[in-house]
């Protein structure tokens, strides 16, 4: 999946530090995977709700509740600000809707974090009208300005590398599993010593926990 914008991420590791790892964890493991709706999604992240438009995912055992809506056809997660209020079409949107073929090449890439905040703050206007709705006229437009704050986001602020280890234990946490329950693992001590750095995870216990917790072996490397 596409996750728009990934400031936000880095925003709320540096309020909350004590869930920068689950928040690492959560965004490796989403972007790794591509659910083709809710309840695939709910299969992959078991704590998370859906109140109207919006995904709440709790991260890290409920520290803190990430808002996103997610359009699951482009495979985009849009994070949100946590306003949850509507907001009606105003006279500028109305006309990129009836417009969009000629506004389209004038979307460009930001070079700066003015132009960046910017565009996020249009995206956040978007949303307030698109919701969910993939179909709706604006939908290309959101996702144009989705795909370029991603870039920005990737060359100016790229998230850190995660170990399999941190995954395996942001797995475990949101799932509610414990370490003798991980037979695809082996042994309590062996899971242990791999959540602990000790040892590492062999392909065939990433195979096994891939297919377990449905989730690609590619987040477990």
């Amino acid at each position: 999946m596409h996750i728009i914008t990934q400031k936000r991420i880095w925003e709320a590791k540096e309020k909350w530090p004590k869930a920068a790892n689950a928040l690492d964890a959560w965004y490796r493991l989403m972007k790794a995977s591509a659910p083709r709706d809710f309840a695939a999604m709910k299969g992959i992240f078991p704590a998370t709700d859906k109140v109207g438009p919006h995904h709440v995912f709790d991260i890290g055992g409920n520290k803190i509740r990430l808002i996103a809506i997610v359009h699951y056809g482009a495979r985009r997660v849009y994070i949100r600000d946590g306003e949850w209020k509507e907001l009606p079409m105003n006279a500028i949107l109305d006309q990129a809707a009836q417009h969009w073929s000629y506004i389209a090449p004038l979307l460009s890439e930001p070079t700066n974090d003015d132009e960046y905040d910017a565009k996020v703050k249009a995206l956040d206007e978007l949303l307030d009208t698109v919701g969910d709705d993939e179909n709706h006229p604006l939908a290309g437009l959101v996702a144009r300005l989705g795909d370029v704050i991603e870039a920005y986001d990737e060359q100016h602020r790229p998230m850190p590398p995660v170990s399999g280890a941190a995954v395996l234990r942001y797995l475990m946490d949101e799932h509610g599993v414990t370490q003798s329950e991980l037979p695809e693992v082996g042994a309590q001590s062996v899971v242990s010593a791999i959540l602990s750095g000790k040892r590492k995870l062999n392909w065939r216990q990433i195979c096994g926990l891939s297919e377990r917790f449905g989730v690609p072996t590619d987040v477990f490397k």
